[in-house]
């Protein structure tokens, strides 16, 4: 018995937290590759867990399958939704929230825990570098080295809005979405501690930091910027604030169109596009305002609201709310945000406990994951589920260990 828990040990260490976990986080970011590595990590865990089922279930805490409950709101709305087809195209796209603690089930009576959520995470992050790096090299290979297209082509007319815009296209993301997963790595990159090769992962922060401005997204870039200053003032290194801004600028000068953007929020009047999603969403949640109107109907009931407005493009590509919290309530109603808040907040440590690097790590993704969620509809694309349900799940590991080892 004792050599069989040993094989099982071995197996997990050498399989489950380094072979799945590197194909499966290091393809994350990458279109189509990761579902396939998804699928291979969850035959990986529940093959431990069938095997080792007992000394698992042992050190199981119930609080990891909190995430869960966000799932069975979305599954509750569909007793009062109209378009059952719709609305379970939701859920297909929200099956991360029951998934995920079941991939994590093998590793939380590993003994080292913070050691293996650290790999896990800079696994991850070093995912999204090779994605961005790949996204590069495929634009520069197709659209710069062939003769049809000349540098000197390239570099006038906006051309350098151009490439990066590709490169999101290359990747198969939206720019948003991209953005917030590097902002994420970045965190990990410059906020763990590393005994070697440190600079290598203080200039990998950096690149990361400044992605999200080339990529044209603005709350990403304001949040970017955020972290530089924090990261410098913590690490006492202030001439390096004054460099990377002037970095930042000079990045931001030929990318002329992120300022546009920034223009455009300050021109914008009582009637733009996103005062009329956002007016038409509270519209229907005043009408809707204890159960919602249900996963499958949310599509179709605003692009109802966007006719009485005349919002002829919002009729014509179907906007969602790009707000997570109306988005939520518009799906299940009162019961459902409580439920999204109260994920949000759960894990978050306590304040005399968030000087450990990886608090301060999870209490960081979480902060802008709740600052995103006012901007965009994070948890209605596969890739927003996956990484709020991935970070989630590691943030309650995390948050359950460190009141296991405080008791």
């Amino acid at each position: 018995m004792y050599f069989n828990k040993e094989i099982i040990r071995t197996v997990k260490q050498k399989y489950l937290l380094f072979f799945p976990f590197l194909f499966f986080c290091i393809t994350s970011p990458w279109p189509i590759v990761f579902r396939y590595a998804l699928i291979l990590f969850l035959i990986a865990a529940l093959f431990l867990i069938l095997v080792d089922r007992k000394t698992i279930f042992q050190a199981v805490k119930p609080k990891i399958f909190l995430i869960s409950l966000y799932f069975l709101t979305l599954c509750l709305s569909l007793l009062w939704t109209d378009n059952i087809k719709s609305g379970l195209k939701v859920i297909e796209r929200s099956l991360s929230f029951i998934v995920f603690p079941v991939l994590f089930l093998p590793i939380i009576e590993e003994g080292d825990l913070k050691k293996a959520l650290k790999k896990i995470l800079v696994v991850f992050a070093c995912g999204v570098v090779f994605s961005i790096l790949y996204g590069y090299v495929y634009e520069f290979i197709y659209e710069l080295y062939f003769p049809k297209n000349k540098w000197t082509e390239y570099i006038t007319k906006n051309s350098v809005n151009y490439f990066f815009h590709n490169v999101v296209l290359k990747l198969d993301f939206h720019h948003s979405y991209l953005s917030l997963y590097c902002l994420v790595a970045s965190i990990i990159f410059l906020f763990l501690k590393y005994e070697k090769n440190k600079w290598i992962y203080i200039v990998t922060g950096f690149f990361l930091l400044l992605q999200p401005l080339l990529f044209r997204s603005r709350i990403a870039t304001v949040l970017a910027l955020l972290i530089l200053l924090i990261w410098c003032f913590k690490k006492g290194k202030k001439l390096v604030v004054g460099i990377a801004i002037l970095l930042l600028v000079v990045a931001a000068y030929f990318n002329n169109k992120l300022f546009d953007r920034f223009s455009n929020v300050l021109e914008s009047s009582y009637n733009s596009e996103r005062n009329i999603i956002w007016k038409s969403s509270l519209d229907l949640i005043k009408n809707n305002y204890i159960l919602g109107i249900g996963a499958g109907d949310v599509e179709d009931d605003l692009v109802k609201k966007y006719k009485e407005y005349h919002f002829d493009k919002g009729v014509k590509i179907k906007y969602n709310t790009h707000n997570q919290y109306l988005q939520t309530y518009l799906i299940s109603g009162l019961f459902g945000i409580i439920v999204l808040l109260y994920l949000l907040f759960s894990i978050f440590i306590p304040i005399k406990q968030r000087r450990e690097e990886l608090n301060i790590i999870f209490n960081s993704i979480f902060t802008l994951i709740i600052i995103s969620f006012l901007t965009e509809s994070m948890l209605q694309r596969e890739r927003g589920v996956f990484m709020f349900c991935m970070m989630y799940t590691m943030a309650m590991i995390n948050s359950l260990e460190k009141r296991r080892l405080d008791e």
